[in-house]
This record gives C-alpha cells, structure tokens and sequence, in this order.
C-alpha cells in the first residue's frame, strides 16, 4: 500500500513538472534546441557543443547534471537540483509557479541531454521530447544499457531483441525531427544505420573512417602522457587539429566530429571550432586525467558510471594509449549493473576476456565481478574486495611507481571516486575535479563506506 501511494505521487509530481516546463517552453524563450542522446558518450557530446556554441558568442544554456524526467523539466523551468530529499521536492511544488512568472531568460541555444533508462514512459524519450522538442538532434552510439528497465517482469528477451527496444526510444532525437531540422549522427555505429532513411530532417554524418560520403571524418589519432590530438577532415577540404591533455580514447573522436558537424551547421568558423575544442576537458568522474601521490603514477578517472562493456574497454584503452612499454597497467573495476539478467553474464565475460589479454593488474568488487569474471583471471594478477573501503586500506599495498590507472564502476552503493579521491595529488580541488561530491552525496557514501 505504502508503495502504490509513493508511486502514484511521484507519478502526479511528475505530471505537474511536465506541464509547468511545457508551459515555460510556450515563452519562446530558446532560439535553437539542440538534444542530445546516446547509449555512452551523451555528457561529454553536450560539453563539447556548449564549448563550439559559446565561441560564436552567442548565450547557451545547457542542461548540466539534469537529463531525466524530472531533471529536464526542473532545469527548463531553472530549478536546480541541489538534494535528492524529500523536502526539496516539496520546495519544488511552490517554486514552479514563481519562476513561471519570473523566469523570463533568454538563450540563443538550449543544449539538452536526454537520457533514458526504461523502454515505458516516463523514463523514456518520448516522454522527454513531448516536453520539449529539438530543432537539432545528436546522437552519439547505441549500444546496451540498463537493459533490465527493457523488459517486464516475466519477459523473456533475447540481446537482440531487447538491443532493438533501447534503438527505438533513442532513434526518435533524429527520427522525430522535421524536415527543417538538423540531424547529426555517427555512421560508424552499425546500430544507427538501420533507421538513417527513416530521418526526414537534414543529415550530417561525422565517422571514423576516411570516406567521401561523411560530412565530419577523422583523418588521424594520438595518445601520450601529454594528451591527445586528433585531426578531423571535413567535407569541403578543410581539416582541425585538436589537442587535449586529458587522455582521451579513439571512441571519444567521433563525439568531437559531432560537436564540429554542429558549429559548421551553425556557420561558425573552423579555427573558432578548432581553439574550442582544444579547451575540452571531461565531464568530472568520465576519463579526467590525474597525477598520483604515488611517484610517477598516472589515474584515469571514470568513476561516474560503467554503464557497459564498450564503456570499460574505452576507458581502459584510454589508458593502455599512452603508457610506457615498461609501465604496469592497472585497473580497478566494479560491477556493470542494471544490464539485465542475459545482458550482465555477457558483458562481464566479454570484460573477463578482455583483461586477461590487455592489463596487467585488476582489482575488483561488487558481487557480478565476483560471479563472472574474479575466477577467469590468473590468480596473481587479480584481487577482489567486499566493500570500496577494503580497496582503500589496501592501496598503498597494491599500487606500485610508474603505475597507469584506469577506475570505473557502476555507481550505486560503489562510489570508486573515493578510490580516486584517495590516490591522486593532494594538489587537486576535489570539488571540481570529482564526482559526487556535495553535502548530501557525503552523507549518503558514509553509509557504502
């Protein structure tokens, strides 16, 4: 009972959300909406466009830490999300209606991510593009992920099959865009080019490989302790030469492509596009790069969330791109959840197999990485722990000078940016360079520790 009345008030907040944000919408108050989806890679596509926006000079609002059905309408209506308690949901019925009448802030561009994690509604896209719809979609790969919200209890699904549920919520970003509208899509991902003749609007494409039908191609990639460059070709001859000094992986370029594709449509110049994206850095928790208190050691923090295999093995090749022949590598991995019952047996002994092959050293916890991939690796080069704290009181035992550390992991109960927190230079604000890092977060991670 207690649970049906929680979930029928949720449903009535969400409801009330939805209105007062399409209302706010109706002002008219965002020139060009640009929305942004994808299995990976959504969050650092958004920063990468804000980045490309904002050089032309023009005001851009992005949807920063809000991409859910209640994040989104709260964001549009510029309620931020300070707490996930009860009171400040309550505080939120009573502010809407102020900032209805006062919120009157005007942006050339609305860049808004738009994350997914059912296959119903309301924690799908279509319930996000009925509240507010792009004039210019983006997206990013599609791959597998939170499967188990694909299928109700009792359901029995295949990979494939529940792999062609997640491709019909994310395709609608493009799909459902007029003929006026701007597609911009990756045509290196096989999964997106099943529906590309279903999408009315004008396409750009942005690829991988050297090709005269893509209108953004990488042309060459380079990863070293210094960072990483990448130079892209676009289609009327012109090329960019972009240098970070994150370590960033090969996946990441054709998130780069896209964000170009984006500023040529919008007739930005090229070398305004170039300088832009040399500024880049991650998303904090999602492939920042770190110097280690112990000597010499380098951390690859993607702690926010290991949504997948293809997650895991780009962060870790991230790493494996610039590390010295002599230099061990290391990764510390926790469980790839909410996959799905099939889904997670795969994935983790896709993972397995992919370790024992390319790193050095892991160290796992949570209890699928026990399950499905502990007993697959040779005995010394693997340890497993309980708990994220057990991991901590071992460090200065397990990691070595010179090593390279890659550290993911799905994020509930698990919260390996305390691992980070704890091996990287004290010479770092934490607040800025970490996820999850808030009153509220650190009250919730004393009860994980």
């Amino acid at each position: 009972m207690k649970k049906i009345l929680k979930n029928t008030i949720g449903a009535l907040i969400l409801r009330y959300y939805k209105a007062a944000a399409r209302l706010q919408v109706k002002k008219g108050l965002y020139d060009c909406v640009v929305g942004i989806t994808g299995t990976v890679g959504k969050s650092s596509t958004m920063e990468m466009c804000r980045l490309v926006l904002e050089s032309s000079g023009k005001s851009v609002k992005y949807s920063k830490k809000a991409n859910s059905e209640s994040g989104i309408p709260l964001n549009i209506l510029g309620i931020e999300v300070s707490n996930y308690s009860f009171l400040f949901w309550i505080k939120t019925l009573f502010l809407i209606p102020i900032k209805l009448v006062i919120n009157w802030d005007k942006y050339d561009y609305y860049l808004v991510e738009m994350g997914m994690d059912s296959y119903w509604k309301p924690r799908n896209i279509q319930y996000l593009i009925e509240i507010i719809k792009p004039n210019i979609g983006i997206l990013t790969r599609i791959t597998q992920a939170h499967s188990e919200n694909f299928v109700k209890k009792g359901e029995i699904l295949d990979d494939n099959e529940i792999l062609e549920r997640i491709k019909s919520q994310k395709k609608l970003i493009v799909t459902s865009l007029d003929d006026s509208d701007i597609a911009i899509i990756n045509s290196s991902d096989e999964n997106s080019k099943s529906f590309i003749n279903e999408i009315k609007a004008q396409s750009l494409k942005v690829s991988l490989d050297i090709n005269n039908e893509d209108d953004v191609q990488l042309v060459s990639y380079e990863s070293s302790n210094d960072g990483t460059h990448y130079v892209f070709k676009v289609r009327n001859g012109d090329e960019l030469s972009i240098k970070c000094v994150d370590l960033l992986g090969k996946s990441l370029a054709s998130n780069f492509a896209q964000a170009i594709a984006l500023g040529i449509s919008q007739q930005i110049g090229i070398k305004k596009i170039e300088k832009a994206l040399c500024s880049y850095r991650p998303p904090v928790g999602r492939g920042r790069k770190f110097e280690g208190k112990i000597s010499q050691t380098t951390i690859l923090d993607y702690s926010y969330n290991g949504v997948n295999f293809e997650a895991l093995r780009n962060s870790i090749e991230s790493s494996l791109s610039s590390k010295p022949a002599r230099h061990r590598s290391v990764a510390i991995l926790g469980d790839m959840r909410e996959l799905g019952e099939v889904a997670t047996e795969t994935e983790h002994n896709k993972l397995a197999n992919y370790l024992k092959e390319n790193v050095d050293f892991v160290i796992l916890s949570g209890a699928n990485m026990y399950k499905y991939v502990l007993e697959e690796l040779d005995s010394d080069k693997v340890v497993f722990y309980s708990t994220t704290r057990e991991i901590i009181r071992d460090l200065p035992r397990l990691i070595q000078p010179k090593d390279h550390i890659v550290i993911q992991s799905s994020q509930n109960t698990l919260y390996f940016e305390m691992i980070t927190k704890e091996l990287i230079s004290n010479n770092y604000n934490f607040a800025n360079e970490l996820p999850r890092q808030s009153a509220y977060w650190q009250k919730v991670k004393k009860r994980y520790r």
